[in-house]
């Protein structure tokens, strides 16, 4: 949980030091670590009255490796960066680290950047040998795996392709009946790497060889299809005590397995010099799903916003952490890695890890990967069960420290009457579940989870209204982290969601207030391939860094009388406020209008805003051109735009889709379109037209827009929005002066184009 003073950092930093190999015992000749003090008198000098809190050294020498600064949690870590920084130039020491235990930020001295290991942002310390490659290196961003192993898992991926060809051969169906057959494979190649590994760096092996891929690989026919089946498979069921993961492979052609196995041989998948031993298995999920259209990615959150969320949750060894929707594993994983790297390394912690920390259910198949890949990181597969989570509320009430969680969305549920608020809604249904979950007795229960907006924002739903007040009283809502559209893609479609954090979980303590955190730039493009922002911050490292103490722009303090008020609604109205007496409030010109078609609907023509906005207000086509694209033949319910009224697509505010009826008769449009009309007294429709359609006014729409399938705009929190409302005279003004620009920029385009023409008709000529 948080860590309240600068003392108790320290000891997560020992730890965590310890855990990588630092020694820091004052009487070991092998000691690299001092604490408040540097090595030499002469460093001791250079530092003058000042003290970093940790100077690593290279091995053997007198040789500064790193600086560690150690602040509590409420500390700025950028600005502990540049404390470390100038220690770093005192004593020549060319990497700076400032972490407050569990959030860390980087700095290479000589670069003035962030230190990058195999394309991805260090966020926690690192061993001797890697800060000695940085420096060998003098860059800022390293790659710690072998040539061969990062195209062999680049590889990894085209080779499903080819055995999902010959899986489709053996009957099996696509999507995750192949993986999950071709993951089986793949987890006896893996294991097999693995233990490889061990055996090179002097650890006990724990599967004989006769199990192992380099004995069973050449063999052929029902042989091989036999012992990998009644032999390595039944020996892993026994070994684990899970019949269910290593169940007999459905392949029946022997042929096929051989060719999948003679494919996966050549590929070096583990490393011996990586941090993470058996992350391919991760790397291939991640891969893979994010490349093909398939029912997995419902089941997979990236992974940048799982370690979000497990710092947020900060689980720690004694603690039980449980994800009830656990897909293949991404929360628990990481979670596992977190405590790992934190606890003291002792056999009891050993223990009491693997057994008795982790705990999922997955209602499908996913279960088998999620214990495969529970494993392969050093096991606590043993309480991953293929379960529905919502039907066995009874075996998890009351159980556990932590809930973790990517909770499904818009499922429905028939055992809603085993919680407080009987209901078929599965988003209602799962956050009760998780607040049950929770054992009353623990000091510390908290919940991390992912949910869509509707939940947390529908102020018309009476149903998540109660179900936002039950969450109040059973909870103190710390933070709602309102999450971009696009945060999931590629893995699933592009939701609006957020991270709901809580603590003291039913220990019925009251709350005055909570923080509401909003994140624009995640640290990835949103485009298809999501490629990582490398250089520059981003906002969930201003998350991290004031998660306790809220201490940041970013955060919004919600008084909890304000919500009460409107329904619980946990995501406030944040639209920019403009300064000055020209600023005005759409509310205040702006009339939304329901007026319907009705009856007589086909005597009335049917316009698209987006055409219109393209036009500039300015096209309605006649009915017969819409008939084929209609739903329906009933457009009663259609709404009526009328001359002078404006119209916009809710979904498409962020992006201009605004349009208004410059004609003298009305037409229909959509039901799931706004209308309203203006105060023609104080606005011009092309003034406000313009205006609606700015790079401005779309940025501070986009950041209004709630929803989970796709986020819109409603008129209630249109009508919040400030725009500047000059006077009629400076407003017709500002429209002229647009038209002449407009006019201007055509002009520049005709003359591009003769121009153009001339030179086509000149070189012509000369040919």
């Amino acid at each position: 949980m948080s860590t309240a003073i600068e003392r108790d950092t320290e000891t997560l930093i020992d730890n965590q030091l310890r855990n990588l190999g630092w020694v820091d015992e004052p009487a070991n000749i092998w000691r690299n670590v001092w604490k408040q003090s540097a090595k030499t008198e002469s460093q001791r000098d250079a530092l003058g009255s000042t003290r970093p809190d940790y100077v690593l050294y290279e091995s053997g020498t007198e040789r500064p490796l790193i600086v560690v600064e150690a602040k509590r949690p409420y500390y700025d870590l950028v600005r502990a960066l540049k404390q470390g920084e100038e220690y770093c130039r005192a004593l020549d020491a060319p990497i700076c680290f400032a972490t407050d235990g569990v959030y860390v930020k980087t700095l290479h001295i000589e670069s003035q950047q962030p230190l990058y290991k195999d394309g991805e942002e260090v966020d926690e310390l690192i061993r001797e040998d890697l800060a000695l490659q940085f420096v060998a290196e003098r860059t800022n961003e390293i790659n710690t795996m072998d040539r061969k192993v990062i195209q062999s898992r680049h590889e990894l991926i085209q080779i499903f392709e080819t055995a999902n060809n010959l899986l489709r051969n053996e009957g099996l169906q696509a999507g995750l009946e192949r993986f999950t057959e071709f993951s089986n494979v793949l987890f006896l190649k893996l294991v097999s790497e693995l233990e490889e590994i061990k055996e090179q760096s002097g650890e006990a092996s724990v599967i004989k060889r006769d199990l192992r891929w380099d004995f069973f690989k050449g063999k052929h026919g029902y042989e091989l299809l036999n012992y990998v089946n009644d032999t390595v498979l039944r020996s892993f069921a026994d070994r684990y005590d899970d019949n269910e993961i290593f169940e007999p492979l459905r392949i029946r052609n022997p042929q096929t397995l051989k060719r999948i196995i003679d494919t996966l041989d050549p590929l070096n998948l583990t490393d011996v010099n990586s941090d993470i031993k058996g992350d391919a298995f991760e790397y291939f999920l991640r891969r893979y799903i994010s490349s093909h259209n398939n029912d997995l990615g419902e089941y997979f959150t990236p992974r940048h916003i799982v370690k979000t969320c497990v710092k947020l949750a900060e689980p720690q060894i004694g603690e039980t952490v449980y994800d009830p929707f656990c897909g293949t594993g991404g929360m628990l994983i990481e979670s596992f890695r977190h405590v790992h790297s934190n606890m003291v390394r002792s056999a009891r912690n050993l223990r009491q890890l693997t057994a008795e920390t982790v705990f999922g259910h997955e209602i499908t198949k996913n279960s088998r990967i999620a214990k495969m890949n529970m494993i392969l990181m050093g096991d606590g597969h043993n309480n991953i069960s293929r379960r529905d989570s919502l039907e066995n509320l009874d075996k998890v009430s009351n159980s556990y420290d932590i809930v973790i969680t990517n909770m499904p969305f818009a499922q429905k549920t028939q055992f809603g009457h085993l919680y407080d608020l009987p209901t078929d809604n599965g988003n209602s249904v799962c956050i009760q579940h998780c607040i049950k979950a929770i054992d009353p007795q623990s000091e510390t229960g908290r919940i991390v989870l992912i949910c869509g907006d509707d939940v947390l924002a529908n102020s018309n739903n009476r149903e998540y209204e109660r179900l936002r007040e039950h969450i109040f009283k059973n909870s103190t809502v710390h933070t709602v982290v309102s999450l971009p559209p696009g945060v999931f893609a590629p893995y699933s479609n592009t939701v609006k969601t957020n991270i709901l954090y809580l603590t003291n979980v039913r220990r019925g303590f009251k709350q005055r207030s909570y923080n509401y955190f909003k994140v624009k730039n995640d640290g990835f493009t949103f485009a298809r391939n999501r490629e990582r922002i490398k250089y520059g911050p981003n906002d969930l490292d201003a998350l991290l860094m004031h998660r306790h103490s809220g201490d940041h722009e970013k955060f919004t303090e919600v008084p909890l009388g304000e919500i009460r008020e409107n329904s619980y609604v946990m995501v406030p109205f944040l639209g920019t406020q403009l300064s000055g007496e020209e600023a005005v409030v759409l509310g205040e010109i702006t009339t939304e209008s329901r007026r319907k078609a009705g009856k007589e609907f086909e005597k009335y023509a049917v316009g698209t805003v987006a055409a219109r906005a393209r036009l500039e207000g300015g096209v309605v086509h006649k009915l017969d051109y819409y008939k084929k694209g209609f739903h329906s033949q009933d457009r009663s319910n259609y709404k009526l735009v009328m001359p002078g009224e404006f119209v916009y697509r809710k979904e498409g505010a962020d992006i201009g889709n605004f349009g208004w009826n410059r004609f003298a008769y009305p037409f229909a449009v959509s039901p799931i379109y706004i209308v309203f009309s203006i105060d023609e007294t104080r606005v011009l429709h092309d003034y406000l037209f313009n205006v609606l359609r700015s790079n401005f006014f779309m940025e501070a729409a986009g950041q209004l827009m709630i929803g989970v399938a796709r986020a819109n705009l409603s008129y209630k929190d249109f009508s919040k929005m400030q725009i500047p409302l000059p006077s009629l005279e400076r407003q017709q003004e500002i429209v002229d002066l647009e038209v002449e620009i407009q006019k201007r920029v055509k002009d520049i385009d005709n003359l591009k184009e003769s121009i153009q023409d001339q030179l086509i008709d000149l070189y012509a000529s000369n040919q």
